[in-house]
């Protein structure tokens, strides 16, 4: 006799079951053998992520490259998303990439405060496709766990990626949109002895707290792609 139960999980209890996946999938990949590469990926809604999985399993001659950028500070200025886009795809296509604008939820505090302000009880996302509105309690119980998960796997995606990419775009004003998020993942991979590369696209000069992380800064993408290539890090895919 087959019993069929039904069982709600919350979100709270999803993203606490996340963490514990990652941190038991690790262990249980180290103990087995700890010669074995271990990666975290996130499953992202584009189909780069899903090259970059098939890449890191069967075709390990790219590099590894974290890309940095400003995200929630630049969310709703449309020209500054418009480079981060590009900048993304083209990155994707050069190297395997391990991106923070693929996690899903990184989007749902931002949502949340403004759904706050506009006295909306629910979010809107768009999960699998489909729009979907979740409860704003649901969301706030949650917001300190993604806020100390993204925190702790930025950090971990850059431990695993042979390069770090940072791009900062440039403001309508001609200003550089450089944000605290980045200089610290910046500050990270340096202290991690990563190379870290800097595309600076602001007029103004980038200050020292970018310069004296940086393996090298580029004005732009197409600049920082011809120094990629006379390095032979670039592979054809």
């Amino acid at each position: 006799m087959l019993t069929e139960h039904n069982t709600e999980h919350t979100l709270k209890d999803l993203i606490v079951w996340r963490e514990e996946e990652i941190i038991g999938t690790e262990m249980l990949c180290k103990g087995i053998d700890d010669k074995i590469p271990f990666f975290c990926l996130a499953r992202g809604s584009d189909e780069e992520t899903v090259v970059g999985f098939y890449e890191l399993v069967f075709e390990r001659k790219h590099k590894k490259a974290y890309l940095s950028f400003p995200m929630t500070a630049v969310s709703d200025i449309p020209q500054v998303q418009q480079a981060i886009g590009k900048f993304r795809r083209t990155m994707k296509s050069l190297f395997t990439c391990f991106d923070p604008g693929d996690l899903e939820e990184s989007c749902l505090p931002l949502k949340a405060q403004r759904a706050r302000a506009n006295g909306h009880k629910y979010v809107e996302v768009t999960a699998m496709g489909e729009n979907v509105q979740v409860a704003l309690a649901d969301v706030e119980q949650i917001e300190r766990d993604i806020s100390s998960q993204t925190y702790a796997r930025d950090f971990m995606l850059i431990d695993q990626s042979d390069i770090v990419i940072g791009f900062i775009p440039t403001l309508p004003d001609g200003r550089a949109a450089i944000s605290s998020g980045v200089e610290r993942e910046l500050q990270h991979a340096h202290e991690a002895a990563k190379e870290t590369y800097v595309i600076w696209t602001g007029k103004q000069t980038p200050s020292v707290f970018v310069t004296q992380t940086a393996t090298a800064v580029f004005t732009g993408v197409g600049e920082a792609m011809d120094f990629f290539a006379k390095k032979g890090y670039i592979v054809s895919k």
